[in-house]
């Protein structure tokens, strides 16, 4: 057995998705260096958070919002590819038009903070709001393009199907548990990435290895759509690469992290949130884990002084078991004055690696330790896919 078992028609598009990946990167190095250069020239550069690593501060000013141009050179590979080979359309048009909107989102944030001078862009809870309802959308088209309900759509990632029924509704199934699913996972996958996008050529280099598996796996599949999708990604991050890599010469900034794990959603969910797909994004969900683990030892860690509680408190009617619990969620839900004990030297996990590491590990080799945890995991991915694929579809 070969190790990708394309059938015999799709061997061609082999050689279509390597050739999209050879152009994207010589765009990219066609009109990064102008990008850098219009920058540069209008001092549109990254402002360094002052609590991160301090080696760190050395990037400031460094040119920000590169994902500009792998945007672009995504849309233009996916389409013009699409076009030139008479490629049917049933999913490229939403998704692009969604992942451009993610990408869109980074990019009034980037800007915000650029012109600012400051760290502080868009809200919080706005972007989660805005990553949500294009999950939603997301949710929504899947459906129409597969052709069937939002029951089996969920029914594909649990195995159960739920349903909500409403009395009186003109609805039999309302499609609650898929918009919330969908709407969970593209902003999960938006914020990994972004939170993942810390050091040089880190979410650019684990990206570019999980799109190109994922384009191997949809050309096994036979969906030849996709396929063109991910490997336009590929290139298009490849390319960026090449001025990501330390010491970086531009940043890709939240219009890139936002469109690279706004893309990933959209592909896992277009494609009923299939497992192995979402097991690609394996390390920047440990990295977002990292941060809310951190977060919340630092709180629940905080010393608490119980004569501060309201004397009609809840906690004095507890019984000890609970008493710890009730103590626990009020350290976590208030802002208590004090310092806490921390779980990791620095999250995400990333900068804890680069401090614990040093001096032995520079940057760029933490970097590519990264890197080769994520090529173990896709090599995985495409292994369990290839033995299993008369079983996928």
């Amino acid at each position: 057995m070969n190790f990708i078992n394309f059938p015999p028609t799709l061997t061609n598009y082999f050689f279509v998705i390597l050739l999209i990946i050879v152009i994207g990167i010589v765009i990219s190095i066609v009109f990064y260096p102008l990008l850098i250069n219009f920058l540069t020239k209008r001092e549109l550069g990254q402002n360094i958070r002052s609590d991160g690593p301090q080696s760190h501060l050395a990037k400031a000013k460094t040119p920000t919002m590169g994902g500009v141009i792998f945007i672009f050179i995504t849309i233009y590979m996916s389409i013009a590819t699409c076009k030139f080979l008479q490629i049917d359309l049933l999913f490229l048009p939403w998704m692009l038009i969604l992942g451009f909107g993610c990408g869109l989102i980074g990019f009034i944030d980037d800007l915000a903070k650029v012109l600012n001078k400051t760290n502080k862009g868009i809200s919080g809870y706005i972007r989660l709001i805005l990553e949500g309802i294009i999950g939603m959308i997301a949710s929504y088209y899947t459906v129409k393009t597969w052709n069937h309900s939002f029951d089996e759509l969920v029914k594909n990632f649990t195995g159960y199907i739920f349903e909500l029924k409403i009395p009186g509704s003109p609805f039999n199934h309302f499609p609650v548990i898929s918009y919330i699913y969908s709407a969970f996972m593209q902003a999960a996958c938006c914020n990994s990435i972004n939170i993942h996008d810390g050091m040089d050529g880190l979410a650019a280099g684990t990206s570019s290895l999980s799109f190109m598996t994922m384009a191997f796996i949809f050309l096994m599949l036979g969906e030849i759509e996709l396929a063109i999708i991910c490997a336009s990604i590929t290139g298009a991050l490849l390319g960026f690469l090449m001025f990501n890599c330390h010491k970086a010469k531009i940043f890709m900034g939240d219009t890139g992290s936002l469109f690279i794990g706004g893309m990933f959603g959209l592909i896992i969910i277009s494609y009923q949130f299939n497992l192995m797909l979402i097991a690609l994004m394996i390390i920047p969900a440990l990295e977002t884990l990292s941060v809310i683990f951190q977060v919340l030892y630092f709180k629940a860690t905080k010393e608490l002084n119980l004569n501060e509680l309201p004397a009609n408190s809840l906690y004095f009617k507890l019984t000890d078991p609970l008493k710890k619990l009730y103590l626990f969620g009020y350290k976590i839900i208030k802002k208590i004055p004090g310092e806490g004990k921390r779980l990791f030297k620095m999250a995400p996990i990333h900068h804890h690696f680069e401090i614990v590491l040093a001096p032995k590990f520079s940057e760029w080799q933490v970097v590519n330790i990264f890197w080769l945890c994520q090529l173990i995991i896709c090599v995985g991915v495409l292994i369990f896919f290839n033995f299993s694929i008369g079983t996928i579809h």
